[in-house]
């Protein structure tokens, strides 16, 4: 597994993988879960699902739904409260079946990734001016998408 355990979720090699296994497949039933990382792309704030095409045949379609459903909640409820930043629908699909939040998509789960800008760097200012023109090489940084409705403007950053 390396330095992350969230990637032994197909073979449960690992004490940690097999004590949260047994906990989510055979005591709470959770409807959600939730593995959150961090880098986000840059310099977006925070990536969250819905995740990109094409979409894994062999999951549930309520599942992709209901990933899709809890994503675009927490879009617009990033959206209402001023978060700029949140985006979807880039560099992440749903096909990596050895994860922390995939392998649930196999027993009805919703599984979330979200992928957070980085806290050891944060306070930090950023000038506007230095923010690169693409977030991860294909939407433009600073004007908004489909999937990027409230680009980061640059500025202060910090965790509250």
């Amino acid at each position: 597994t390396g330095h992350d355990n969230n990637r032994d979720w197909f073979m449960i090699t690992q004490p940690e993988t097999r004590a949260v296994t047994d906990v989510l497949y055979n005591r709470w039933y959770p409807q959600i879960v939730l593995n959150q990382h961090q880098t986000a792309p840059w310099p977006a704030r925070i990536f969250i699902p819905p995740f990109s095409d094409p979409v894994n045949p062999h999951i549930q379609p309520l599942v992709v739904r209901g990933v899709n459903t809890v994503g675009d909640a927490m879009g617009t409820r990033f959206s209402e409260e001023g978060k700029p930043g949140a985006i979807s629908r880039i560099r992440f699909d749903m096909w990596w079946n050895g994860g922390m939040r995939t392998a649930p998509y196999y027993h009805n789960m919703v599984g979330i990734l979200t992928e957070t800008a980085h806290a050891s760097v944060a306070p930090r200012y950023t000038d506007p001016t230095d923010l690169p023109p693409y977030v991860a090489g294909t939407l433009p940084a600073t004007e908004p998408s489909v999937f990027y409705p409230d680009p980061w403007s640059g500025g202060w950053f910090r965790l509250r």
